[in-house]
């Protein structure tokens, strides 16, 4: 405790954020607290025993990039793709009969499903590079959607050529 004698008798420490005022400020000029004007306490000048500051930072919560969710969500909805195309596929190459106009829209489907997988590559990308956001769905958006792009280029030939 600091004695009366040792501050110069015009200065008291504020209790709430331990800064100097003077002893003819109502309020803290570090915090803004109200100091009681008629506590006596209030005004001695001793130093505060409550206040320590904090010199820890608070923990930041992140929270999952919605881009990678993005990314994510691309991906289911290119593996239902894939599913269509080659059932379709199955479908229209059996022994009774051939549709040319089946396999160009299996084909326009399939080209639009490899741009789609595109958008889920370049979204999982994104979702990677955001800060202070989790990983996890663009990471396994942009996983899947790279191994469903391997094969996607292979179905598209496949429909380009079978409709020539």
């Amino acid at each position: 405790m600091v004695e009366s004698m040792d501050l110069p008798q015009e200065k008291f420490y504020c209790y709430n954020c331990g800064a100097l005022n003077s002893r003819s400020s109502n309020f803290c000029i570090q915090c803004g607290a109200r100091v009681a004007a008629s506590s006596v306490a209030s005004r001695e000048t001793i130093a505060p025993t409550a206040y320590t500051p904090s010199l820890q930072p608070e923990p930041v919560v992140l929270r999952h990039s919605k881009i990678g969710i993005v990314s994510c969500v691309i991906a289911c909805v290119s593996f239902i793709n894939i599913i269509i195309t080659t059932g379709g596929c199955m479908d229209n190459c059996n022994d009774v009969g051939y549709n040319p106009d089946a396999f160009k829209v299996l084909s326009a489907i399939s080209m639009i499903g490899v741009v789609i997988l595109v958008i889920g590559i370049t979204t999982g990308i994104i979702g990677i590079v955001q800060p202070n956001r989790k990983k996890l769905f663009a990471i396994l958006g942009l996983i899947f959607n790279t191994i469903m792009l391997v094969p996607a280029p292979i179905v598209v030939l496949f429909f380009l050529s079978a409709t020539s």
